[in-house]
């Protein structure tokens, strides 16, 4: 796995198609395999010769699950020191961990719900250890009810990669932090073709990945050496034709990352459609092996679908042959970013993809409620609901609604769908509020 790419890490721990753990769980399978592909509904049994169906080949993900997931890593040998840094993602709401070390039990308990990350770590006596809470505001974070600036035992030391890094001793210790909300599973659809024999299916109108103001933000694809179009055809919103050199591109892992950007009404995109094509001369470098995943703020990227189409056999013509997956997506909007993920697990090595393409809408605008939840003669705090999550915002006041002139109090780029406001009631006999989105 990339370093960094926890969220493939998370589809492949959590997807059900091959290759994955749970692939092999759906089939029957009480003890780990040693191929991916031990046995498969159209292909049976692989060769007998390497076949184990109790076998740790694939054990990594053990380590992954308490070390990652469950945060738990020594941070000096023999966990006299002990690095918590429990990483998240889609799929998973909770974890609960615990490693008998020799210095004592070490243990963390984790939910991620509703925009709220509570992490309940207990430090064994005579180490210490570093606290990696995720968050969106520092200053907002309670340890053990109070916050966590002020929590005895607690050291603060800065910001690292979207967490608030805290230094305690042994003890007992529960954090609670505001963070993104994960949306749920999103309904998809998906549609898998063979085409042969040079009908390649013609490329619909209206791909964003085509439009003026998309832009490629990161491509960190692994080519192999029979590369037959340029890198950036992969993305020009032309495929591949019989009898031409923009056949395909072969691809043997990375990932490339769109910013469609924020639209015509300033709210990203609504994606329906989600097509990728390959083409090749070779038995399974046809195959179409990738995830999709979208994000409205281009930090936090959600799961869109995993595909794993592999079809046997093909046509021995280059370029004469190949698959369309198209993915239909329902109620996926305010994306900013879509991003293609593609497996090294290849056949000789990598496959000939020849063309992404992604069809939509800009998305609408969303209305926002706002709501006064609590009042003191000092202030009152106002509660703003239905923000879309990566959209810029800029809350108003003014005392006078034939006025012209309104007064910006505050910007701020929503991390969530839910936003707190306190506002004083000082010097103004009224005072009227709007939010505008940008």
């Amino acid at each position: 796995m990339p370093p960094g790419r926890d969220d493939l890490a998370y589809q492949l721990l959590l997807q059900k198609t091959y290759p994955s753990w749970l692939y092999q769980v759906t089939l029957g399978a009480t003890t780990m395999w040693e191929r991916w592909d031990g046995w498969t509904p159209g292909g049976g049994f692989q060769s007998v010769g390497m076949n184990s169906f109790n076998h740790y080949a694939f054990g990594s993900v053990g380590e992954y699950l308490y070390s990652a997931i469950g945060g738990i890593k020594p941070a000096t040998p023999g966990y006299e020191t002990i690095l918590v840094q429990p990483v998240t993602g889609a799929g998973l709401t909770w974890a609960n961990t615990s490693y008998a070390s020799t210095r004592g039990l070490i243990s963390t308990a984790w939910t991620n719900v509703g925009g709220t990350f509570n992490l309940d770590v207990v430090i064994p006596p005579n180490t210490s250890a570093q606290v990696n809470v995720p968050t969106t505001n520092a200053s907002a974070i309670t340890e053990s009810g109070a916050l966590a600036a002020n929590s005895p035992g607690v050291t603060y030391i800065g910001i690292s990669n979207g967490c608030a890094v805290y230094a305690v001793g042994s003890g007992h210790y529960q954090w609670s932090s505001p963070v993104p909300v994960i949306p749920p599973p999103l309904a998809v659809t998906e549609t898998d073709s063979v085409y042969a024999g040079g009908n390649f299916p013609p490329l619909p109108g209206g791909d964003l990945l085509t439009n003026t103001t998309t832009t490629v933000v990161s491509n960190t694809i692994t080519v192999g050496p029979e590369n037959h179009i340029a890198a950036s055809a992969l993305y020009d919103g032309n495929i591949g034709a019989p009898g031409t050199t923009n056949h395909s591109y072969e691809i043997s892992g990375g990932s490339i990352t769109f910013r469609l950007g924020s639209g015509t009404n300033g709210t990203g995109y609504t994606i329906t459609n989600l097509n990728t094509y390959t083409a090749w001369q070779d038995d399974g470098r046809e195959d179409a092996n990738y995830a999709i995943s979208y994000s409205s703020d281009g930090a936090n990227f959600f799961p869109i679908a995993t595909v794993a189409y592999n079809p046997s056999p093909y046509p021995t013509i280059d370029g004469s042959g190949g698959t369309l997956t198209s993915i239909a997506v329902a109620d996926l909007t305010g994306v900013q970013y879509l991003q293609w993920s593609f497996s090294s697990a290849q056949q000789n090595g990598g496959v000939g993809y020849t063309e992404v393409a992604a069809f939509g809408r800009a998305s609408a605008v969303a209305p926002v409620t706002a709501s006064v939840v609590s009042f003191t003669p000092a202030s009152f705090v106002m509660n703003v609901s239905g923000l879309s999550v990566g959209q810029s915002y800029l809350l108003q006041s003014t005392t006078n609604l034939t006025a012209a002139v309104w007064l910006t109090e505050t910007n701020f780029i929503a991390q969530q769908t839910v936003a707190f406001f306190t506002n004083s009631t000082a010097n103004s006999g009224q005072k009227f509020y709007r939010l505008v989105g940008y």
